[in-house]
């Protein structure tokens, strides 16, 4: 990024923007009333899921001191974690997050080998934690009938049981390939196996653990209830379960979308999502744009200076 420079990165982010506004055209067809609504939002609540948008970082800073072998200050992890947001703005996602955590971890004297297998220690820790919130939310839903004509959409347990035996045997005549098994045996299990070393020394820090398992859970309940603070600011009457589980699902496989922060991807599915849930199609554009404001685009400068203060003092 250094290399690139800034203005080029600005540039970046405005040929991002143009992406956004075009995978989402058919939809600003409605900006008049988009733009009424976003002027009829609820100050107390916008200014809610910017708060929670701040608490992301705050978790995803307690993640990487956790995951840290070493000691690490909280607030070099916390600007880091700003900082990738930036970063993370002009290369594909999650390139710049791993790239960034890595060379954190490296500048506070890790060997690289050892900076690489934290990252990765702390990357499935925020993907289980990812996964038992998902399920501790469907069971709420469950239990309260939110989302139960979603969930019958669902296909039958005989259709996924097939799915996955699919999935298995390909997996099997996958691995009978060689250039697939020297993958496998060259980089996929050597890294697994770091990964494991470094979860089991985690676990036996248990404030280390307490610290990297808090923070993973900040990290998604921030996204949640900015997600949820954007749909009231418009008036929408959403349950927090129902938009936790929107994002926990659809919301985070859009945001893996081949380009910077999943744009264009994530505002369309989260507009679709929630008016598949009953908001507006006016009000829903609105909240999908509030929540990416509070979260993407406004974190965006904050992070270009936050990178440039941690490289200055040499802490990236």
């Amino acid at each position: 990024l250094q290399a690139v420079g800034f203005r080029p990165a600005l540039w970046l982010m405005a040929g991002m923007l143009a992406v956004a506004v075009y995978v989402l055209l058919p939809q600003l067809a409605d900006l008049p009333r988009m733009i009424e609504a976003i002027k009829d939002a609820d100050p107390r609540y916008a200014g809610a899921a910017l708060l929670a948008s701040a608490v992301t970082y705050l978790g995803n800073g307690m993640a990487l001191a956790g995951a840290c072998p070493a000691p690490i200050r909280m607030v070099h992890a916390f600007l880091a974690s700003v900082a990738a947001t930036f970063v993370g703005s002009v290369t594909p996602p999650g390139v710049a997050h791993a790239g960034l955590n890595v060379r954190l971890f490296q500048k506070q004297g890790l060997a690289p080998t050892v900076a690489v297998s934290a990252t990765a220690a702390k990357e499935v820790s925020v993907g289980v934690v990812h996964v038992l919130l998902l399920l501790l939310l469907a069971l709420l839903a469950g239990s309260s009938d939110a989302l139960r004509s979603e969930f019958d959409k669902l296909p039958s347990l005989d259709v996924i049981a097939i799915a996955v035996a699919v999935v298995i045997a390909l997996i099997g005549v996958a691995v009978t390939i060689p250039r697939v098994r020297r993958v496998l045996r060259d980089t996929v299990i050597p890294a697994l196996r770091e990964s494991v070393a470094s979860l089991r020394q985690l676990a036996s820090n248990p404030v280390k653990m307490v610290v990297l398992v808090l923070g993973a859970v900040l990290l998604q309940l921030g996204y949640v209830a900015a997600l949820y603070f954007s749909a009231l600011a418009l008036g929408a009457d959403v349950g927090f379960v129902t938009i936790g589980l929107i994002y926990l699902t659809v919301g985070s496989v859009a945001s893996v979308a081949p380009t910077p922060g999943g744009l264009g991807a994530v505002e369309a599915v989260l507009l679709a999502a929630l008016v598949g849930v009953g908001m507006g199609s006016s009000p829903a554009l609105a909240a999908v744009f509030l929540y990416r404001l509070a979260t993407f685009w406004i974190p965006i400068p904050i992070g270009g200076l936050s990178f440039r203060a941690l490289v200055a003092r040499d802490i990236l």
